[in-house]
């Protein structure tokens, strides 16, 4: 289906899904109802069985937007992505989640800081997190420094991400420079953004542009799978560095959290015995990150016994 670029500014919205039929009919009302139309909604289905096709015909019939489906088989998010990049045409591309929800006036805000800050490689906001037992956070990106590298490592550092998906727009001639990764499935939204914030001319704002609703965690994979994944995401980044010793430094504060993020991604899915043993391991290798509030205060809850608000260990 072919589309015409509506402005300079136009965004178009880019949906891998997978498995996701039950819900992503409203997060597909939540683009069609924003008080700016997108330029096209593009849904990438990585290999689902849940008839999540029918569900995209049907939104077809009321959609005020063109609305794009493609299916590829499970090759996983970071492929799906970048193939719906390259469907795309509109000059800035947001991506979102298959059960999240964009804010109201979302895709206005982000065309007025467009122009306003003359067409900058990334423009990103904040985010709702809206937990399974209906507690939300708000998470507010702090101030961008002028130099980039402060960014680059302060996002790679960060407990949450400074950008997240759904909470930000991209170039898209930028994103065929740097694409998503395709050789993992954890975090490759953190190895992507973390490159944009070192390489790009990025402008933040405070207000919240997307709801993430957290979905209970019904199971988890092979831990130490978990675990190397959660590696190779911090690790894609660096490897693309010149040898330094600003790099050499970071690879060091990094250490631990490969470990520090499979721990919390255990204690969310209710495994907190096989968690404590990844936290422990990351106490030895950095005692001060594990020791950071957020991370101290899941451990000590899992010793607890208190269960994760996301944690269901009934199956997928």
């Amino acid at each position: 289906m072919a589309y015409i670029m509506m402005s300079s500014q136009g965004i178009s919205v880019v949906i891998p899904v997978f498995n996701r039929a039950y819900c992503i009919s409203q997060t597909l009302q939540s683009i069609f109802t924003q008080s700016v139309p997108v330029d096209a909604v593009i849904v990438v289905d990585d290999g689902s069985t849940d008839g999540i096709r029918d569900v995209i015909e049907r939104m077809s019939f009321i959609s005020p937007i063109p609305l794009i489906f493609h299916r590829q088989e499970n090759l996983g998010p970071g492929r799906a992505r970048n193939v719906g990049v390259s469907m795309a045409q509109s000059n800035y591309i947001l991506f979102l989640d298959s059960d999240d929800e964009l804010l109201p006036n979302s895709i206005e805000r982000f065309q007025k800081a467009i122009v306003e800050n003359n067409f900058p490689n990334m423009v990103f906001g904040g985010r709702i997190t809206l937990l399974p037992n209906r507690k939300s956070h708000l998470t507010s990106p702090p101030p961008l420094s002028k130099d980039n590298w402060i960014n680059f490592r302060g996002e790679l550092l960060s407990l949450r991400p400074t950008v997240g998906i759904g909470a930000a727009v991209i170039q898209r001639e930028f994103i065929h420079q740097l694409p998503f990764p395709e050789t993992f499935r954890v975090c490759e939204d953190l190895a992507f953004y973390s490159l944009i914030l070192l390489h790009g001319r990025c402008v933040r704002f405070s207000e919240a542009q997307v709801r993430i609703n957290q979905r209970t965690h019904h199971s988890f994979r092979d831990a130490n799978l978990l675990l190397i994944e959660h590696e190779n995401a911090y690790a894609f980044p660096l490897k693309k560095l010149p040898n330094t010793p600003e790099k050499i430094q970071l690879q060091n504060e990094l250490r631990a959290l490969p470990l520090l993020r499979t721990f919390r991604e255990l204690h969310r899915a209710g495994a907190d015995k096989m968690a404590r043993s990844y936290y422990y391991s990351a106490f030895r290798v950095n005692p001060w990150a594990a020791l950071n509030i957020s991370y101290l205060r899941k451990f000590l809850r899992g010793l607890l016994g208190i269960k994760h608000p996301a944690a269901n260990n009934t199956g997928r």
